[in-house]
Parts: structure tokens; sequence; C-alpha cells
């Protein structure tokens, strides 16, 4: 199983520095004003902070797929957690919701929202690990000849 975890963790990082790269090549292609190299760094920090954030909330719904036998689960997982965390951001409570973190660091809900402390991206990598912990313990101990 940690393998597994292991080999997502590797793809997504991969997806993410090709998406990142790939950003670079269409903005050069279509001739944007050149930025300072602080900028690109600033940005490409930013993308891999918020999709480090994104896998680890991510892997709670691995626990969701292998206790519910299946993908339905998981996706209406996601759905919940996506409403709700707009609903949280929206009421001002989104630095206490993990999956609202993401959208208030990368300040794509209004850098007036984004006042995030550190219990926020604690909460973030609890909920990653106890995902994790969870799936693990999951196939470990679960009757799986049911």
């Amino acid at each position: 199983v940690l393998a597994k975890f292991i080999l997502v963790m590797l793809w997504a990082a991969t997806l993410i520095t090709i998406t990142f790269l790939v950003g670079l090549g269409v903005g050069a292609a279509i001739a944007l004003p050149p930025v300072p190299a602080a900028t690109i760094w600033q940005g490409g920090l930013t993308m891999a902070v918020a999709a480090g954030m994104s896998l680890l909330l991510v892997l709670p719904l691995a626990l969701a797929a292998s206790a519910g036998h299946g993908y339905l689960a998981p996706v209406g997982f996601l759905i919940l957690a996506m409403a709700l965390s707009q609903i949280i951001i929206v009421t001002g409570y989104g630095e206490y919701f993990p999956w609202s973190v993401p959208a208030l660091y990368t300040g794509m809900v209004g850098a007036e929202l984004a006042h995030l402390e550190w219990f926020s991206f604690a909460s973030v990598i609890l909920t990653g690990v106890a995902g994790m912990l969870g799936t693990i313990a999951w196939w470990e101990l679960a009757d799986q000849a049911r």
C-alpha cells in the first residue's frame, strides 16, 4: 500500500513539473512580456506548495475508495468537500477547514480572505497523514474476504 502512495506522489510531482514547464512554454510561444526570474520562482513555489497540499488532501479519498469498495464514495466525498470549502471560505472560517487552505494560500479567493496561520497548514498535514494511515490500516486489518 505504501508503494502505491509513493508512486502516486511521484506521478503528481512529475505532472506538476510538466504543467509548470508547459505554462512557461505557452507564455513564451504567445510572446508574453518577460517577467523577472524572482516572479517565476515565486509562482513555481506557490504552485508546488499548493499542489503538495492538494496531494495531501486527496489521501483520505483512498480510504473512502477502499472502505466504499469503489469510486462513488470518494467522488461523493470530494464533491462534498469542495462544496463545503466554498461555503466555509465565504463565511470567513476557511483557514480552519483543510480543503479550503490551498485556495486561500494561492490567493484564488482574494487576498482579503487569505489569512492563514500555522494551524491551517498543520490541519492539511494531519488530514493527509490520517488518510494515509487510515488506508494502510484498512488494507492491513480489514477483512478482505468479503
